[in-house]
């Protein structure tokens, strides 16, 4: 996902080899310290049926401060301007 992420030109925030160091030292200020990668929500078909398994996990309180911190969320995408 971090390879493929930054090939396109998007690395994911707090990467410390695919991310730039400006990116992640402003980040830093913010307090990100991690890598910024979550997966709120998991749904997979069981085998040979039409039921579907979902796992939810909500942001540690890290990322949700971060978010807050980036700005509101805009159609389903997370403002970044500043960074």
């Amino acid at each position: 996902i971090r390879v493929h992420a930054a090939f396109k030109g998007h690395p994911i925030l707090g990467d410390d080899k695919y991310a730039t160091d400006i990116i992640n030292d402003r980040l830093k200020t913010l307090g990100a310290t991690r890598l910024m990668l979550h997966a709120a929500q998991l749904v997979f078909p069981l085998m040979g049926g039409s039921k579907k398994h979902e796992v939810t996990a909500p942001y540690d309180d890290k990322f949700e401060f971060l978010l807050k911190q980036l700005g509101s969320v805009e159609g389903g995408k997370q403002a970044t301007k500043g960074l």
